[in-house]
């Protein structure tokens, strides 16, 4: 399974967001996107999950215009977990999760649909939230609530906006330890957008750098995240250091403190 675009452009109003914008992510990949704020990371997520359209380009599923695809179909390949989630109406952890199974769901919940729930809350180690109030819980629980739920469609390809963003370094850990699980074991394609160099630097295979011109470079972390091309974009300067656990992104002091 794999997701590609070419020449997209999005535009709000008149001002181009995103240009220029050529990718191809395959199955058994960790792929992160990473920039400055405002560079439209979260708005080539949107487009790539059709749920925005190109201003002009071409978003391909496996070989095919995901513009022509049914939601259905399209449900049971991808998941998208934005960055918040505004919830108006009362529920339970478990009836979120469920949620995710309606792409399967034709008459009524299955045991194999209530089995996977359960074998997620489980990964997640949220089963002792399983009959609480989405609207009760801390905003890193609700994050992992809602990953938990895009799991429950069992996609092809998950993209997640800023998926640790509320989580302490913990459960940072945690989460993308079972994002790495599913690329490696089950053979799927993962797509975070990501603040957190280091982050990206130790857990992608591949990361794209996007600048205001579309994407800067693409690679390796290696080859993408290196003091030069930091510089160049965040127009910060950095230093690269080995430790035990691999190479460690520390800004510089300029002198601001």
């Amino acid at each position: 399974m794999d997701i590609k675009c070419q020449d997209l452009y999005f535009a709000y109003n008149k001002d181009d967001v995103i240009k220029k914008i050529n990718l191809e992510i395959k199955s058994g990949q960790l792929t992160s996107i990473v920039g400055p704020n405002g560079i439209g990371k979260s708005t080539l997520l949107k487009c790539l999950c059709n749920i925005y359209k190109p201003k002009h380009g071409v978003v391909y599923l496996n070989g095919k215009e995901i513009v022509s695809m049914n939601s259905r179909t399209l449900a049971k390949n991808l998941a998208y977990v934005p960055q918040k989630q505004a919830i108006s109406f009362s529920m339970t952890v478990y009836e979120m999760i469920l949620l995710g199974r309606r792409p399967y769901i034709k008459w009524k919940v299955s045991a194999n649909d209530e089995a996977i729930v359960e074998s997620i809350l489980n990964k997640f180690k949220i089963m002792h939230l399983a009959e609480r109030e989405i609207n009760t819980l801390s905003g890193g629980e609700k994050q992992k609530v809602a990953i938990a739920r895009a799991l429950a469609q069992e996609p092809n390809i998950l993209f997640l906006d800023e998926p640790t963003s509320s989580l302490d370094i913990n459960h940072q850990l945690e989460v993308i330890s079972n994002l790495r699980s599913l690329v490696y074991q089950e053979s799927k394609a993962v797509v975070v957008v990501l603040h957190d160099l280091n982050l990206a630097n130790r857990f992608s295979d591949k990361v794209f750098l996007m600048g205001k011109d579309g994407f800067y470079k693409e690679g390796s972390p290696e080859e993408v995240l290196s003091s030069e091309n930091i510089k160049d974009i965040y127009n910060l300067e950095v230093e690269i250091i080995n430790t035990s656990q691999g190479k460690y992104i520390i800004p510089r002091d300029t002198g601001i403190f």
